[in-house]
This record gives C-alpha cells, structure tokens and sequence, in this order.
C-alpha cells in the first residue's frame, strides 16, 4: 500500500474505535470484544502507517516480562558501557484468573550503552513525553523506538556508524546505527531510556540489596 492508502485505513479504523469507545460509554456493556478489537486495529494502523513515513514510533519489545506499575521498585545501577535496570516484573501473558504472574526481581542488563535517560513522570506529565502519541501510550511497559531521532542525534554526535550525518537523516531502515536500538521502558514513577545493543533479561527472588551487591561484586561485563 502507498501512504494514501495507509492513511486511509488509519483514519477508518480510528473512526471504528471512536464508535466503539462511544458504545461502550453510552451502554455502559460488558461486552468488551469490539471494543478491544476496534482498539487493536486502530494501534496497528498507527503504527503502520508512522512507519511508512519513516516517522519515530514505539512499539512493544517482548523481555519476556513487564514492570509492575502498581510499584516497580526500579533502579540504575551504571559503569563504563554497561547498565543494569532493576524492577519487580511481571509476566506479560494475563492468566485464566485475571491476573499477571510475578516474576520476582527482573534484571535488565543494557549491553553495550552508550547512553541513558531516567527522568520522574506522573500520570499527568507522561501524556507531555513527546512520544506519548506515537505508541508510548499504547506500551505495555517496554518498547523500541524506531525511527528515534535520539538515536540519529547520537550516531551522529559520536560518529559510531562512520557515514556522512547527511546520510543518516535519510535512512529509513536504520542500517546506520550497527545494532544500536533506542529502548523505553514505563515504570511506577519514572521513564528509563537507553540506546544499546541489545537487552538481557534475568530474574531473581533475591532482594535488591542481595542483587545489587553481586552486580557490584562480579565483574560487570561477565555478569
């Protein structure tokens, strides 16, 4: 499909899901399955279509695993080109009774960072994050940002991929970056970003001070 079409599915489907969102409202139904559906295809449409244009978008990254948003408990741990995101993590799947499986501690080590953000939100300031409206507000917890333009200010302040900056406003596919994703990840009071490599999930039933300790007792890069 060209941007014509695509932008023409998007807006059918965001007019699906405001009917959809306004029968819910005036029944006030149970009935959630249209309601859910409408709103699927809807986010799927938002996000084909940034895509399309090369625009920055978030979209779910599967850790196998979430924040518990009731209190993630997070916290940074950095050194040299590694970073450790600690929080209590949850399963993503719902199970049969409603609820969603603790996991105990989730370690999140950030391989090979070049650089991070850890800023303070509520529920008010969260919808002024600039990417609130490009799938920050349709992530279950952790995403990638594709298209980011952090990413592109980066490569080119520090020149990791060796290509003209000219040329790295102009790729869509992001073959500039050698690896390097823009990672967010929502939690209880605050948005954690990096740009790394790749992220490694680990879980533990130790407490923070048991975890931590070890991270600092080990070395780092083996951890």
């Amino acid at each position: 499909m060209d941007i014509v079409e695509l932008a023409d599915k998007f807006f059918r489907a965001k007019e699906k899901f405001n009917q959809a969102s306004l029968k819910m409202l005036e029944s006030q139904s149970d009935e959630w399955q249209d309601y859910l559906t409408a709103r699927d295809e809807y986010a799927l449409a938002k996000q084909i279509l940034a895509l399309a244009k090369a625009e920055e978008y978030v979209v779910n990254y599967d850790l196998g695993c979430i924040p518990d948003l009731s209190d993630s408990k997070e916290i940074v741990l950095e050194s040299h080109q590694t970073t450790f995101l600690i929080f209590d993590g949850l399963s993503p799947i719902i199970s049969p009774k409603g609820n969603y499986k603790e996991l105990g501690r989730a370690i999140i080590k950030c391989q090979e960072c070049l650089i991070t953000q850890f800023s303070y939100f509520n529920e008010k300031t969260l919808s002024n994050h600039p990417l609130f409206s490009k799938g920050l507000d349709e992530c279950l917890g952790i995403g990638e940002v594709v298209n980011s333009l952090w990413k592109i200010e980066i490569m080119e302040k520090y020149s990791i991929s060796g290509i003209e900056p000219t040329s790295l406003t102009n790729s869509v596919n992001n073959t500039f970056s050698n690896g390097y994703k823009h990672f967010i990840f929502i939690l209880k009071n605050n948005i954690f970003e990096c740009i790394a490599k790749n992220l490694v999930a680990t879980f533990s039933q130790k407490s923070y001070l048991e975890i931590i300790t070890e991270i600092i007792n080990k070395d780092i890069s083996e951890f």
